[in-house]
Formats: C-alpha cells, structure tokens, sequence
C-alpha cells in the first residue's frame, strides 16, 4: 500500500482520538480511499494497526469508497468490507448517484451509509428533478436501514429542504469550510462553549 495511504489511516485516527479525548467530537472520521486500495490485502492490516496504535474504536473510523470507481472483484470487496466491519469500521459509498450501478452495488455490498454526491443537492430546493433523485435516494437508502448524509450542503434552504425529507446527516460550507486539526479544535471548543 502506498505510504501515503498508511499515513492518512493513521492520521486520521490519531486525530480522531485527540478530539475524543479533549471531549470534542465523538464522531467517525471518514477517510475516501479508492476500490483499488479497498482490495489491496495490506489495507485491513494498515487499519488494524492504526486502531491499536491509537486507541480509537473501530466504530469510530469510516471508510468511504467513491462510487465512480468500478469495483471489478465485487466478491474481494465484500470480503474486504466485512474484514473491516468486523474491527468495528463503518462503511460508505461517497459520491452516490455519479457512478456505476449504484443500486447494483448497495444490493451486493454491506455498507452502513451513503453520501449524495453535491451535484444533486446544489439546487435545492428549487429544482423538481433534484427534489425527485434525493427523495428517491433517500427512501431506498431508509428501506435498506442505511444512513444518508448529503454532500455540498451551502445555504440553510438546503438544509431545511433535506431535514424535512428525513436526512439527518450533511456537510458542506454551510456548517464549516475544511479545517487543519488545531483550528478544527479551536472550532469545535467554541461551538461547545455556553454563550455568555
């Protein structure tokens, strides 16, 4: 596996953890690798081994795999992700709706969540035919006891039209911009602190 992918695993962990333990933030961290990473025999271990190093549970890792990436060996990635749901990782599909058989593929493979790609949430609420996708995405998602969570979300239009349908989880400019960890922390410290 490439060392750049060791490291975003570790890293990802480890920062996780400290959030945790500076009583911030007691999410998963999602981390996107490729189908090609997800079948490689070595990613389970790397995983392993950051869990351990950190101390982070297993239920506190998320692996998101982009749907615009074919899975050619839909049998080595149903072994995978059950090898990762077995140390506690959560599973996701990011970028639902912009790639390969997408139905085909949350049939076949055990994943915990979705993520409606962007492209389906920049016009809501006023587009009829976006208003169609996500409802549709978000009634099969709810009968397969799968979580959403709607990417790309800006504005509070957005977010109200979402909530109402029953999405309970987004993210986009709307809640925060990508922050580094020490901003991150400094962020989440003063979400947390009362109102004077």
């Amino acid at each position: 596996m490439p060392v750049i992918n060791r490291w975003l695993v570790r890293q990802a962990c480890r920062d996780n953890r400290t959030l945790i333990d500076a009583g911030l933030l007691d999410v998963p961290v999602a981390i996107n690798i490729c189908a090609d990473t997800l079948l490689r025999d070595d990613f389970l271990a790397s995983v392993r081994q950051a869990l351990e190093e950190s101390g982070l549970p297993g239920e506190r890792l998320e692996v998101e795999i982009v749907e615009s990436t074919a899975l050619h060996d839909l049998n080595q990635a149903a072994r995978s992700i059950g090898a990762l749901k077995q140390l506690g990782v959560k599973m996701a599909m990011d970028d639902f709706g912009t790639g390969y058989s997408s139905p085909a593929l949350l049939k076949s493979l055990p994943f915990d969540r979705i993520k409606i790609d962007r492209c389906f949430i920049a016009m809501l609420p006023d587009s009829p035919v976006d208003q169609a996708i996500v409802q549709g995405i978000l009634s099969m998602a709810r009968s397969a006891g799968m979580q959403v969570v709607a990417e790309g979300i800006e504005h509070p239009a957005q977010l109200d039209y979402l909530r109402q349908r029953g999405c309970a989880f987004g993210q986009g400019f709307w809640y925060a911009r990508p922050l580094p960890l020490a901003e991150l922390h400094q962020y989440l410290t003063a979400a947390a602190s009362p109102l004077p």
